[in-house]
């Protein structure tokens, strides 16, 4: 059992130094973006805010600590090895962040990045001792982590206009926090549903490593060659790689080298040709939205191989006039990538943000006649009895009448929908077929008794009555009718 009253109360005075000398070095910056400044101010920043973060995370943990730990205020042992390292740190840095601020360099003696204290004893990550009161402290910490890199990136991002050529490295930091805090919540959501057991410890162990993630990120936030090591701080300090280098090269070049695959693999040929920095910033910001590239390339990894066998094929000289500028396909045969594809289909693949969420469609932009099936020859004895079609199947006369019949029709889709209402009310159990009792002209369709009240087409058929659906032409215009035969007399 451990009083570290004194700890908080020396931590206290220092954070308050910590914010005002903050503060005189934003003053200085103006309005030039952090990244912008020279590396003796960065460094400094960093101190400021390791020393800030060290002690203000401590602070959440103890209040935390503090509610269970009864009026004499002494916590677990436990607790207090979370508490005692993160103390010590900050206290280590005091001096180092005196001296950064007396002189003009930007060394210090220590390792960058600061690494976040390890705790000992039971609490350590992986430990099956570790008590609730322990992972309520990690809990307590992750969330005093999370409130400092906010600081920073808010500065970094909101409270600057982001200069074009830092947006590459701004994306893609951005693109890692939101991927750390949104595990961040949902492994905060699993410890408000108190979990016990196995899933306690690895809650417990998997917030202690977001934990040191998050303080990394921060520091790479305020110094971003510690995030990416290929980052350029200014122009003028990029060394020109050969002839032709230029700044659009070099952009495209770290884009590639974060991305581990070529930037361009949605990209139309001609889009590539000669990229502005405007297209390259756009291709940049498309990348930095989406979630997982890996998965992006998988599906255009799809598309090469039915392009390859044949399947789709380019649309020359066509593409999206949004980034990523993608290629305009046709289907030759029906394919699946991702989603179905029917033939002669003209499409793009089209990744984008929609209702926040990143998805992989696909635009469709019509057909291509020349690649359509032709369209299927309607069968002519559609409508007509089927013992009638199997005895007069042969009759080249009767196949003449249906023809010139269905050459008139001037509407086939509304013949098809009153013949479907026919074939539900008999698959209904509603009317009955009667057999061998065919309407004795064309198209010679089936007759029907109704079993019970209904109506087809519009019109009403009482129970009993004895009817046929039939088309005919009549004075130059086709006419569908129903044909009331009488009514059905049981023998």
């Amino acid at each position: 059992m451990r009083n570290l009253g004194a700890y908080q109360l020396a931590a206290g005075a220092v954070v308050l130094r910590t914010y005002d000398q903050a503060e005189r070095i934003r003053v200085e910056l103006g309005r030039s973006h952090p990244w912008q400044a020279a590396e003796r101010i960065r460094v400094r920043l960093l101190a400021i805010w390791v020393v800030q973060t060290c002690f203000v995370a401590a602070d959440r943990v103890l209040a935390v600590a503090r509610q269970g730990s009864g009026p004499d205020e002494w916590l677990p042992a436990g607790v207090a090895s979370w508490l005692e390292p993160l103390y010590r740190l900050g206290n280590a840095w005091v001096p180092r962040l005196e001296q950064l601020l007396a002189g003009d360099d930007d060394a210090v003696d220590a390792g960058l990045p600061v690494e976040l204290a390890r705790p000992a004893g039971p609490g350590l990550p992986g430990s099956p001792e570790a008590t609730v009161d322990e992972t309520r402290a990690v809990v307590a910490l992750v969330e005093g982590l999370v409130a400092q890199v906010d600081l920073v990136w808010n500065e970094v991002e909101c409270g600057h206009a982001v200069p074009r050529e830092l947006r590459p490295w701004a994306g893609r930091m951005r693109q890692r926090y939101v991927g750390v805090r949104s595990v961040v919540d949902q492994q905060r959501d699993l410890w408000i549903g108190r979990p016990v057991g196995a899933l306690r410890r690895e809650v417990h162990d998997r917030l202690w490593g977001l934990g040191e993630e998050l303080f990394r990120l921060g520091q790479g936030m305020i110094v971003p060659r510690l995030f990416d090591p290929g980052f350029t701080l200014r122009e003028d300090r990029v060394r020109p790689g050969g002839a032709g280098e230029t700044p659009e090269r070099r952009m495209l070049a770290a884009l590639r080298q974060w991305l581990g695959f070529d930037p361009w693999l949605l990209t139309a040929a001609e889009r590539r040709a000669d990229p502005t920095r405007d297209v390259l910033c756009q291709l940049d910001e498309f990348w930095r939205r989406d979630p997982d590239p890996q998965a992006t390339r998988r599906v255009c990894g799809r598309l090469g191989e039915v392009l390859a066998a044949g399947q789709i094929v380019r649309r020359a000289g066509e593409m999206l006039r949004e980034c990523p500028w993608s290629p305009v396909y046709v289907v030759t045969s029906t394919v699946h990538v991702g989603e179905r594809l029917g033939k002669a289909t003209i499409f793009a693949f089209n990744p984008k943000l929609v209702g926040g969420v990143f998805t992989h469609q696909f635009t469709r932009l019509g057909t291509d006649p020349a690649y359509a099936d032709p369209p299927p020859r309607p069968d002519p004895w559609f409508f007509s009895d089927p013992e009638v079609r199997e005895r007069r199947a042969a009759d080249a006369d009767a196949r003449a009448r249906l023809a010139s019949l269905w050459a008139a029709d001037d509407h086939p889709e509304r013949t098809r929908e009153l013949l479907e209402q026919v074939a539900q009310a008999e698959s209904a159990g509603a009317i009955r077929r009667r057999p061998r009792k065919a309407w004795g002209s064309c198209p010679w369709p089936s007759t029907f008794v109704a079993l019970r009240r209904l109506g087809i087409g519009g019109e009403a058929i009482r129970a009993g009555e004895v009817f046929a659906l039939t088309a005919e032409v009549a004075g130059g215009e086709f006419i569908r009718r129903i044909i009331r035969i009488g009514r059905y007399q049981p023998r």
